[in-house]
């Protein structure tokens, strides 16, 4: 079953097919980095249409669902943003502040509540400066904007968080700017009230609090959803001892969409961002390794195909996955992450994370021994890092993380399918086709595991 919010109608036509079955490595990353797709946001409709791709080409490939209900998707609902939600009101003695003076933020908690307010002014201390006043059982009233103040200590959920530790009820922030926005708002929930006060009712709960007045703070926000989801396809494994055994080959298709958030290079720029090498590049090595897979002998092992989404935001389909996998973490006997490997041309191909397992290398050895085509590359022990294979190093899967470099074009406008070297990608695609074999085993091919000594 194919993703239910992208069909036919709404998404780009499908490519036509290579000279196989299907499309070619460039055609798919000409599909998943088009302008139509608007640089394939977290829940946005781009996004949609590339889970979309990515499950009909699994479908094509032969591959067996290994989503929810047997569908190709693994969904979860991911936070977008805030909205009200029921009563926001703020009272004071005599006086009621219209809602135009000030807001909730989106990360604040839900809840009524009546206090003293004590003007707490920067809130926070810093190295050198003045201790902040308690604020413990009252109502904070802290400047957002402090003079001197930068990174984390002019952060408003930061200060915030440090009030609520110290045992405030509720936090004031007073705003200069804008009152905040909570449509896009996704950091943490707090566990008080949050509100912010703008443009000249700051001055005047500034003199509130330094009178010590007591204010009826109500607050109603919740969560805005939507619902995305991993792509997950099975090859299954041919022996009957070993088919319960998985290695996953993972790439996360989600990008920036258009820009306007921190992740953006292009500061101020709302152009499409459209991901050609991150990751619309691992994404099409991914499907090649499973065309590749599919067209030989079946392996002894089972091979779990993870398009993840959400890795933008932190990893985040590859953290549902890790909570919730489809085959234990347990019997899961390694991890090969393809995530921008569209520059190898011009950079090279490194190998992270073959010290997660002691026997990586030599699995490394014999697959690159077996290519037609010899492809260097570097091998870097560690296997930490900023991508989906360091959610299974963490839980002490063996993890590699294929990788050609960052480079100028990276999180930019800029990243494009013409700048992408596609025999590049083909050629990484079959060093981890070859490697996947080498630790899944077949006939008269012996099993390797990563985890095990040599």
């Amino acid at each position: 079953m194919l993703p239910s919010t992208a069909t036919a109608q709404s998404c780009p036509p499908l490519p036509p097919p290579g000279q196989g079955s299907a499309p070619s490595a460039l055609a798919d990353v000409r599909y998943l980095a088009d302008d139509a797709l608007e640089g394939r946001a977290v829940g946005t409709p781009g996004g949609r249409c590339a889970a979309a791709y990515v499950a009909a080409r699994f479908e094509a490939l032969g591959l067996v669902p290994a989503g929810a209900g047997r569908g190709w998707m693994q969904p979860f609902p991911l936070r977008v943003g805030a909205e009200l939600n029921g009563v926001n009101r703020l009272r004071g003695p005599g006086l009621e502040w219209p809602n135009d003076r000030w807001a909730p933020y989106g990360f604040s908690a839900s809840d009524s509540i009546v206090g003293s307010l004590v003007y707490a002014g920067s809130g926070v201390g810093q190295p050198g400066g003045e201790r902040p006043p308690s604020v413990r059982a009252l109502i904070a009233v802290i400047e957002t904007n402090t003079p001197g103040a930068q990174g984390l200590y002019a952060d408003p959920h930061f200060k915030a968080t440090i009030a609520a530790r110290r045992g405030a009820r509720a936090v004031i922030l007073l705003e200069s700017g804008a009152l905040p926005e909570l449509a896009t708002d996704i950091r943490p929930f707090l566990s008080v009230p949050v509100i912010a006060i703008g443009g000249r009712s700051a001055a005047a709960m500034r003199a509130s609090a330094k009178l010590g007045l007591v204010m009826r703070i109500q607050v109603g926000v919740r969560a805005r959803t939507r619902d995305v989801g991993n792509v997950i396809g099975l090859l299954p494994g041919a022996d009957p001892a070993l088919r319960d055994e998985v290695i996953v080959v993972g790439a996360h298709f989600d990008h920036l969409g258009r820009g306007g958030t921190d992740a953006s290079r292009a500061q101020g720029s709302r152009m499409i961002h459209n991901g050609a090498d991150d990751n619309a590049s691992g994404t099409a090595a991914l499907l090649e390794v499973a065309r590749i897979l599919k067209s030989g002998p079946a392996p002894a092992r089972s091979v779990l195909f993870i398009a993840f989404d959400g890795e933008e935001l932190g990893m985040v389909g590859s953290e549902v996955y890790a909570t919730t996998p489809v085959r234990p973490l347990a019997r899961t006997v390694a991890m090969l992450n393809l995530d921008m490997v569209g520059r190898l041309g011009s950079n090279g191909l490194t190998v992270f994370g073959v010290g997660t397992g002691p026997g990586w290398n030599v699995a490394l050895d014999r697959a690159s021994e077996a290519l037609p085509r010899p492809l260097p590359f570097e091998r870097v022990a560690d296997g930490r890092g900023a991508s989906d294979h360091a959610t299974f190093e963490a839980r002490g899967v063996p993890a590699l993380h294929f990788f050609t470099g960052s480079h100028d074009d990276y999180h930019r406008p800029s990243d494009d399918w013409e700048r992408v070297d596609v025999d590049g990608v083909e050629r990484i695609a079959e060093l981890a086709a070859e490697l996947t074999l080498r630790i899944a085993g077949r006939a008269g091919v012996a099993p390797i595991t990563p985890g095990a000594a040599p």
